[in-house]
């Protein structure tokens, strides 16, 4: 009886693509939608963004949507000319992509400051441990820190934990 008074929300891809583009709008970029038609380049993202020198080729699918032949041929010609596409499927993945982009452009100063921010933001300081750990983790697999900088912010990370918790 319980599911059938569970309503299902469906979220369709234009929703996805408001909720991309104001938050483009917010972190500042300059962004602009495609509208594939007639003669346009199949398989060409929904949306290209561009701050600081990068440039975002967004191909915006509803959940469950899967990329066209011509979507993954246009990702594969992308990415082999080193450029970055990434596929959104809800306003997270856009949030992700972006924090990422800013991480990876930060000095370990910069770094210490974001871990020192996030276990004031968090209410829950043990979910702000984790999550700063994740991020050093993924900054270390991705090897845009060394060992000995993952150390250094894995100490600071349970020094202000450790003060924080008190």
């Amino acid at each position: 009886m319980k599911r059938e008074l569970r309503a299902k929300i469906k979220i369709s891809e234009n929703d996805v693509k408001k909720q991309v583009k104001d938050y483009l709008s917010l972190k500042g970029y300059f962004h602009f939608y495609l509208l594939a038609g007639m003669g346009a380049y199949r398989g060409i993202p929904d949306i290209i963004a561009i701050k600081n020198n990068r440039v975002l080729f967004l191909e915006i699918k509803r959940p469950g949507g899967k990329l066209s032949e011509y979507q993954k041929q246009f990702q594969l010609d992308i990415e082999g000319q080193g450029g970055e596409y990434y596929i959104v499927r809800c306003l997270e993945d856009i949030i992700k992509i972006i924090i990422w982009m800013e991480l990876k452009n930060m000095n370990i100063s910069s770094l210490k400051r974001y871990i020192t921010l996030t276990h004031r933001m968090f209410s829950n300081k043990e979910l702000s441990n984790y999550w700063n750990l994740g991020y050093i983790n993924a900054l270390l697999d991705r090897k845009l820190i060394t060992d000995k900088e993952a150390d250094i912010l894995s100490d600071y990370n349970s020094i202000t934990y450790q003060r924080k918790k008190v």
